[in-house]
């Protein structure tokens, strides 16, 4: 099934399930939202109000809330019964966004290179910002440990000759970095947890995917197998598998426990790239796919 956006030229930039897995939510290049049926693929409601693209979308663990991050510099709080804003959130130009499971915050990354803070997270309960100091990267995708104790960011750019990339793991109650992550040779672009905690993904555009130990820093495993940039990633619901997504347009399926990558599906007639692939996060079914 494939989904269409009225403006079918345009970028789709993330997605997101709702925690039932019954409804997506997709955000573009026009500063609009779109919420999905998952079942039957049509539109329920279009989501308007940024003034620019919308580069980041998540729900709360709840499913009562929507967060949608823009380059115009805001996050917005949708009421998902509603339709309706509920909250705004100002403070950067957003590049991508997360909550924590326990839903107390929400953190957000930003696309402002050389600005000195590039995350930020928000406290849900008084929609206070805290803004995170020691990385001065862009910054391209965070995610929340599962028991929100800690945040991962993943970034980059390209400076004169050099590749900066920096890949870090943060303590959310101090908001300092516990440690800096160092093995990719260009920018990081998506990172995400294992269910249990323990393994930290990182997908780059180097073409390769590391595994790393998060109670020790250590790098445990690389993946390859792209061709191209690594754009996104997401475990299964019972940590065993992994799926990547990139710009070699493809989809890569990995079995965690002997680092091989088993099945791989061609995109080529369907997107441009598999950036932000945030679909797969759900899908505890992968075997769908094969």
């Amino acid at each position: 099934m494939t989904l269409s956006h009225p403006k079918r030229e345009l970028k789709i930039n993330s997605i997101a399930f709702y925690p039932d897995g019954q409804m997506l939510a997709s955000c573009a290049d026009d500063g609009t939202i779109c919420l999905w049926n998952a079942a039957s693929g049509q539109m329920i409601q279009v989501l308007t109000g940024h003034k620019n693209s919308v580069t980041g979308i998540a729900f709360n663990s709840n499913g009562q809330l929507l967060a949608s991050g823009s380059l115009d510099d805001t996050i917005r709080l949708w009421d998902i019964d509603t339709g309706q804003e509920q909250y705004r959130l100002t403070g950067h130009k957003v590049s991508s966004i997360a909550f924590s499971l326990d839903g107390r915050f929400l953190a957000s990354g930003s696309s402002s290179g050389y600005a000195k803070y590039t995350v930020s997270i928000w406290d849900m309960a008084t929609h206070q910002q805290r803004q995170l100091t020691g990385n001065n990267n862009t910054v391209n995708s965070i995610a929340f440990s599962p028991d929100s104790q800690m945040l991962a960011s993943g970034g980059g750019q390209l400076r004169g000759d050099n590749n900066e990339n920096i890949l870090c793991l943060w303590n959310v109650t101090n908001g300092k970095i516990c440690r800096v992550l160092n093995g990719h040779t260009k920018c990081i672009n998506s990172v995400a947890f294992s269910p249990d905690g323990q393994i930290l993904a990182s997908a780059s555009s180097d073409k390769t995917i590391r595994l790393w130990d998060v109670a020790t820093g250590q790098q445990l495993k690389v993946l390859s197998g792209h061709r191209g940039d690594v754009t996104s990633l997401a475990f299964t619901s019972n940590g065993q598998h992994l799926a990547s997504g990139s710009a070699d347009n493809t989809i890569s399926l990995w079995d965690i426990a002997n680092s091989q990558q088993y099945h791989v599906l061609d995109c080529q007639n369907y997107v441009t790239s598999a950036y932000h692939l945030s679909v797969l996060q759900v899908s505890s079914k992968l075997r769908r796919f094969e």
